[in-house]
């Protein structure tokens, strides 16, 4: 039942009305610890968004959800982004699962205009400890 709530929170997540820029990436290392895809969404005439993804390795599916705060100048930010990384591990009749908190800070590169998306640096993955992201996508 965890795993059910946590996965329809996740798909629900794409359905927050906003007219903020997104962008679709793809991340090594991060949140998800070995790569991810995501959805960055900015909350319109805000400073704040969501970023959603999934990841798999070796049995696990790993969904990093995060808030984070981006603040800058076009196209040169500080980004602060945080959450829970749920990891979901076995198959549809034995699985588990497990909340894993993050946060990192990292320099982002998103124009105004559709084009280039990059983000790297450092974070702290709990049970883990000190981590290193870097995306890489589109933004529109």
């Amino acid at each position: 039942m965890k795993t059910t709530t946590i996965i329809i929170a996740f798909l629900l997540s794409f359905t927050i009305p906003s007219s903020g820029q997104s962008a679709i990436y793809g991340e090594f290392a991060g949140a998800n610890g070995i790569y991810s895809i995501n959805y960055d969404q900015r909350f319109q005439d805000s400073k704040f968004g969501l970023r959603v993804g999934i990841g798999y390795l070796e049995g696990f599916f790993g969904f990093p959800i995060h808030l984070n705060f981006v603040d800058g100048k076009h196209p040169h930010f500080l980004e602060i982004t945080g959450g829970p990384t749920v990891i979901v591990e076995g198959d549809l009749r034995d699985r588990e699962s497990a909340i894993i908190p993050t946060v990192f800070v990292k320099y982002r590169y998103q124009k105004r205009e559709k084009g280039l998306f990059f983000n790297i640096g450092p974070g702290y993955i709990v049970d883990i400890d000190f981590w290193f992201g870097v995306g890489l996508g589109y933004s529109f």
